[in-house]
């Protein structure tokens, strides 16, 4: 293995330690292993910090200040801290398939246009077993149609060149919306792409919450009317903060009447049985590696890897 890693994965995570092992144990099993694993705590109060030291081997660096900052102040701690010639975003409370990164990889180095790449992603319900699956959009024509709307880049599944990061860092002031923020303001002077397969497991009950999802969506909705309003566009910055009012609105809904599953449904497609049985056979070697390593304070043995 060379001196320095070509890819630096950066988990963040606060008050994670019920998910925390199974995200390591994700990139910890990856078939490209010229990797870093880079934990970077946001001020947790729970044994979070415990559960990654667990983890002996060499590549994982842990990070913690004792502050609880936001999102966006680790993401940028962790480009700093990055010493591949790629950067892949994690998120604690989530998995990926053992090709993840090789795969990713391997798009990045065959294409020198592209800065970042995504991958499609396996909804996950609240027992952590595939439900269905979310097919991005694979070329940045694509990816970008629905600016400043949204955009076809799951922000937990990107890898993207750590140059490409340095020029384009989060803007720390925002809370939830880091993602839309950084793609409006960066997507004219890059080059997106996505790998269609679902290569990222996304516990989509575990994050979906009504305050979570109330910042993100006005936070979004700012974004967009901001980029109407610098584009010359006043009336469609008008319209889209129509639009947003009432998305908010059937969010709060969703959640008031009981209907969030069904809202949040929305979001994906039907699993196939053989894809299903494929993602939650993946899942149970990741999660009994990483029980096994938080219960016995040690690595997953090695016929997990």
């Amino acid at each position: 293995m060379c001196d320095l890693p070509l890819v630096s994965v950066g988990i963040p995570f606060r008050n994670a330690s019920r998910t925390l092992g199974d995200a390591i144990v994700s990139v910890l099993r990856q078939t490209h292993e010229n990797l870093e694993l880079i934990l970077v705590d946001d001020g947790s109060t729970d044994n979070s910090i415990e559960v990654a030291k667990t983890f002996k081997d060499s590549r994982i660096r842990i990070e913690s200040d004792g502050t609880h900052l936001n999102l966006s102040s680790r993401l940028n701690q962790i480009i700093a801290m990055s010493r591949g010639k790629y950067i892949a975003r994690m998120d604690a409370d989530d998995l990926c398939s053992h090709t993840r990164i090789e795969r990713q990889v391997a798009y990045l180095e065959e294409r020198a246009n592209v800065d970042v790449v995504g991958t499609g992603m396996c909804y996950l319900d609240a027992g952590g077993h595939p439900v269905g699956v979310y097919s991005p959009p694979s070329d940045h024509g694509a990816i970008c149609a629905r600016l400043p709307r949204g955009v076809g880049l799951a922000h937990a599944t990107v890898v993207g060149r750590k140059a490409w990061f340095e020029k384009n860092r989060y803007d720390s002031t925002v809370m939830r919306a880091e993602d839309i923020e950084l793609w409006i303001r960066s997507y004219a002077s890059s080059t997106f792409a996505n790998v269609p397969d679902p290569l990222y497991f996304y516990r989509v009950y575990q994050s979906y919450n009504l305050r979570n999802q109330l910042k993100a969506r006005t936070e979004a909705g700012w974004f967009s009317c901001r980029y109407y309003l610098q584009n010359g566009r006043p009336l469609g910055a008008l319209r889209e903060s129509a639009v947003q009012t009432l998305k908010l609105a059937a969010i709060a809904g969703s959640f008031a009447f009981g209907s969030r599953q069904l809202f949040v449904r929305r979001r994906f497609e039907p699993l196939s049985g053989e894809t299903g049985a494929m993602i939650e056979a993946e899942i149970g070697l990741i999660s009994g590696a990483a029980s096994l390593a938080v219960d016995s304070g040690g690595p997953p043995d090695d016929d997990t890897q």
